[in-house]
């Protein structure tokens, strides 16, 4: 019981550490154990489990493309806890994203969302279907929109720093980033 009232006092910094730190998380007994039996017994075998997602468009192409000398980079930085009311790059009053002001970023000033949690969200914001009609069991059969670009000849990589991409990245290369603060329980 004294664990229990320790985990609650504590539970928004043990769950953040839990969210961000996949050594951690996968170290916490007898948690681990029960989630891995999940995922392996009811995830993988489950017959509505999607295998092989449907090809959405087998030869797309970009379209024009313009003469470019140099290389182009084109970056998409989800953000679910950032509000957009007050992000400077879009036309919050207070200058508070001046760096990325400086690089000349877009921000996408009317986005919206499937849902409120990553789960929900994330596939959704990379696939066809959208919020009006959102389905999740069509999200989750269909490719996303990262493996249909990747085809029509976009080098594409997925990098997280939390808690994966959902589903959306399933068929791109995902980079890991290195673990600077990364510590081991003895």
């Amino acid at each position: 019981m004294t664990v229990l009232k320790m985990l609650y006092a504590n539970f928004q910094g043990i769950s953040s550490l839990i969210r961000t730190e996949p050594l951690t998380r996968n170290l916490i007994s007898p948690a681990n154990v029960l989630s891995f039996t999940y995922k392996a017994l009811v995830k993988e075998f489950s017959p509505s489990a999607p295998r092989v997602r449907e090809v959405i468009d087998p030869q797309p192409s970009l379209g024009k493309t313009h003469n470019v000398k140099k290389g182009m980079l084109f970056v998409v930085v989800v953000g679910e806890t950032v509000r957009l009311a007050n992000w400077g790059l879009a036309g919050y009053q207070r200058q508070t994203t001046p760096e990325l002001k400086a690089r000349n970023v877009y921000a996408f000033k009317k986005p919206v969302s499937c849902g409120t949690s990553t789960d929900v969200s994330l596939p959704c914001m990379f696939s066809r279907v959208g919020r009006r009609n959102y389905d999740r069991d069509r999200i989750l059969r269909e490719e996303s929109l990262l493996p249909v670009l990747k085809r029509a000849g976009m080098n594409v990589y997925w990098v997280d720093n939390q808690s994966g991409s959902k589903g959306g990245s399933d068929g791109v290369t995902e980079l890991p980033i290195p673990v600077f603060n990364t510590f081991y329980l003895v």
